[in-house]
């Protein structure tokens, strides 16, 4: 039943080059959300700040719902751009993990 270290890291990484290769092959609306998605849940929660996991485009998208600016937050993957978001001095902040626990 148990398999050695060695053959589980194997599999992950060759599962991480499939996945990889695939986002290549893949148009930016594929990889994204749907907008009118995310601005239905915002307005449904009352929010103006989504953030929200991978979608392998990490990035900031400010945008307008019914004339009031809304925010949409995406963490980077977890491969090349390991990434989070945190609250400093009254804004969010972005960074990787490293960068993150050097200022600490």
């Amino acid at each position: 039943i148990a398999q050695s270290r060695t053959i589980d890291l194997s599999g992950a990484q060759q599962t991480q080059t499939g996945t990889k290769a695939s986002m290549l092959e893949k148009d930016d609306f594929i990889m994204d959300v749907e907008q009118s998605t995310v601005e239905q849940v915002m307005q449904s929660h009352n929010v103006r700040t989504l953030i929200h996991g991978h979608t392998h485009r990490p990035d900031d998208h400010n945008f307008e719902i019914d004339g009031v600016q809304h925010r949409r937050l995406v963490l980077g993957d977890w491969y090349d751009r390991d990434s989070l978001i945190y609250w400093r001095e009254g804004q969010y902040c972005r960074s990787s993990a490293e960068e993150f626990l050097a200022n600490l």
